[in-house]
């Protein structure tokens, strides 16, 4: 698989409809508030699909191919690579999981792109991601 192949494919990944399902939320009686968790998990999602895109489009610019490709195709992991296809196998609730399995995975591709020092990793890391990405990225996903 190429990297461009992976690129498609993880956009592929994230283009699936979460497929939230109300009845899970509300209730006759919670007054309401069952409406208001569904509508905020489904902004969560929404939210993790964008940061997801903005990472991806950063690992696809400045991540090797090989080690891009690599990261995905590691068997035994939650989020991974079956011929060809990414595939995640949930823990609790699909639909609230899949976009940030890859968030992690390309946050952490990008964390190991940083060299590192015993003392300032974080600190480069966290250097580095704020001329990357926007205040609330790097707020998720890199402290």
């Amino acid at each position: 698989m190429t990297k461009l192949d992976l690129y498609y494919e993880i956009r592929r990944f994230l283009a699936q409809r979460p497929n939230m399902d109300a009845r899970n939320y509300c209730t006759p009686r919670d007054n309401g508030a069952g409406w208001r968790l569904y509508r905020k998990e489904a902004a969560e999602v929404a939210r993790d699909k964008r940061d997801a895109l903005s990472l991806l489009a950063w690992a696809y610019v400045h991540v090797e191919e090989s080690f891009f490709v690599a990261a995905f195709a590691l068997p035994g992991e939650r989020l991974h690579l079956n011929e060809g296809r990414l595939e995640y196998t949930a823990g609790q609730y699909w639909p609230t999981e899949y976009r940030k399995a890859v968030c992690r995975k390309l946050a952490s591709l990008f964390w190991h792109s940083v060299p590192f020092e015993v003392n300032n990793h974080r600190r480069n890391v966290q250097a580095k991601a704020k001329r990357a990405f926007s205040r609330a990225i790097v707020s998720r996903w890199f402290n």
